[in-house]
């Protein structure tokens, strides 16, 4: 069961923002992978447009997170760590997985970058203007290079 660090500081807050942006939410959204049956830790809907955030401490379940959200047939996924650090942990996972970043609907980011991306997604959808994919920001890991420089 997630604890404090996963439930209230980097679910709960995302599922705040996206509620006020009028977006269905689901937190613990049942999915099955093949055989396997689990959950999403938060599933966002506005208009046609699907949201997994899966909230991780580490790198290590980065797989299963990029299996639910294709089973779930997410137009984003979103892997929400505490800290920079763990953003270059997710990005290295990738790597070697052969997932480059950056990819086009899959983003790795910090509460706060999470935070700023549900507006910059949510309010061109919300005035029905969907950003398409030559509008949208670089979808690199958001904030590694101010993170690296720092």
């Amino acid at each position: 069961m997630p604890g404090f660090v996963h439930e209230e500081l980097l679910i709960k807050p995302l599922e705040r923002e996206f509620g006020e942006m009028g977006a269905r939410t689901q937190r613990g959204a049942l999915v099955r992978t093949g055989r396997s049956i689990g959950f999403v830790d938060l599933f966002a809907e506005i208009g046609s447009k699907r949201f997994v955030i899966e909230a991780e401490r580490s790198a290590r379940r980065v797989d299963r997170d990029l299996l639910k959200a294709m089973s779930l047939a997410a137009d984003e996924l979103w892997i929400v760590v505490p800290t920079g650090h763990e953003v270059h942990a997710v990005d290295r996972k990738l790597s070697r997985m052969g997932v480059r970043l950056p990819q086009p609907g899959l983003f790795v980011l910090t509460l706060g970058q999470a935070l700023q991306r549900v507006h910059r997604t949510c309010l061109p959808l919300i005035a029905g203007r969907c950003p398409t994919a030559n509008q949208q920001p670089s979808q690199r890991t958001e904030g590694s290079k101010d993170q690296a420089a720092a």
